[in-house]
């Protein structure tokens, strides 16, 4: 009896064999097995059945154990490396394989189970309030191609971007390309002197200071058709042309505007007659979000008094305008503006025909010349 206890108190600390009579793999303390396979193929037919349990709760060994012994701190290293499969669904627990690490389970992962973790082929089922790339302790994150750091995040949430050492929210170490960022109407800064970016995305350098005025830009129109009126009247009419341009003065800035424009006017009179137009002419107006007003600075008219010895039925002549505007912008958002022509017409009694902006769209007479406008803009940061 001595003899036989003393041989299997021998066996029980030593490498044990499941399955079958044969002994053990030399690095291995428990080998299950039904026959040995020297070259690493099948040695068994069927396979380990864990046990499964309703886990209580992430930071709980119980059902192992009991209460007392749950929130022991020996036991909770005792235990530690211990393997489960969970079948109890909680807002903390998945259904699946979990091991103890001597503070918590953690999920063990395989196949398409959200319990397998990040799957190199994409995941399914996630829920971003749960599941995320990334540390739950204090310490950063690399992101690595062919091993070496191409994005880091810190752990106070500074991203570098070939840079293993951000000291900023996004610190990029070497030349960055932006392609098509779009900013619209984005206020100037009162000392902005190094960066612009444009409407198109296109980023550059420009120097713009709080007591000079810096280019800024250049707009123009050119009508596609005339304009005709032979309303008889005897008194005053304004007739648009189409001919007008938007322009935007930036929050915080002052710009002055320079407005041009050359609008062919012709006048097909009667020679019998007796009263002739008064005055044909263009008018400039500019219009706002609060009002629309004429600007006299670049309104033009001239007389079309002619004495009736002259056989030739139509005369026309170029009306050019300038004008000079200057807007100040103390606000935040953006403020519209918009310069527009208006044809301008005076007591033609007889309703004889008067056309802006070129004689004829079409034929011999096309180039007697086309309505133009433009504007060209000039900008200044407010202190």
């Amino acid at each position: 009896m001595i003899a036989v206890l003393s041989i299997l108190g021998g066996q029980a600390h030593a490498q044990v064999t499941i399955g079958s009579g044969e002994p053990p793999a030399k690095g291995a303390l428990l080998d299950m097995k039904e026959k040995e396979a020297a070259n690493g193929t099948k040695n068994a037919e069927k396979g380990v059945l864990f046990p499964r349990v309703e886990l209580s709760g992430l930071t709980s060994l119980q059902p192992l154990l009991n209460a007392a012994d749950a929130v022991d701190a020996t036991q909770k290293l005792i235990h530690k490396g211990i393997v489960v499969y969970n079948v109890k669904v909680s807002a903390n627990l998945q259904e699946g394989f979990y091991y103890w690490d001597g503070t918590k389970w953690v999920i063990m992962g395989s196949g398409g189970n959200l319990a397998a973790g990040w799957e190199l082929q994409g995941n399914s089922g996630t829920d971003p309030a749960k599941n995320f790339v990334g540390t739950t302790d204090n310490k950063d994150l690399s992101i690595r191609t062919n091993s070496k750091d191409r994005i880091h995040i810190t752990s106070g949430g500074n991203v570098g971007i070939g840079n293993t050492n951000p000291q900023y929210v996004l610190d990029v170490a070497d030349t960055a390309h932006v392609n098509n960022l779009k900013v619209s109407d984005a206020p100037l800064l009162a000392n902005a002197t190094n960066m612009v970016i444009d409407d198109n995305g296109n980023v550059g350098r420009a120097y713009k200071t709080a007591s000079n005025f810096t280019f800024g830009d250049i707009y123009s129109v050119v009508m596609g058709a005339p304009i005709t009126n032979k309303d008889p009247h005897n008194n005053i009419i304004k007739i648009p042309l189409n001919v007008q341009i938007e322009v935007t003065t930036p929050p915080h800035t002052e710009c002055l505007y320079f407005i041009d424009y050359n609008m062919p006017c012709h006048y097909i009179k009667n020679n019998s007659d007796t009263v002739k137009i008064g005055y044909i002419g263009v008018t400039l107006f500019k219009t706002t979000i609060q009002s629309t007003a004429e600007l006299p600075e670049g309104s033009r008219k001239f007389t079309t008094f002619r004495k009736g010895y002259s056989n030739t039925n139509a005369i026309g002549m170029p009306i050019i305008g300038k004008a000079t505007d200057r807007i100040r912008n103390e606000s935040d958002i953006p403020q519209k503006t918009t310069y527009s022509l208006s044809g301008y017409i005076e007591m033609n009694v007889n309703g004889d025909e008067v056309r802006f902006g070129m004689y004829a769209a079409t034929g011999e007479n096309y180039n007697w010349g086309r309505g133009t406008m433009s504007v060209l803009s000039y900008i200044k940061v407010l202190d």
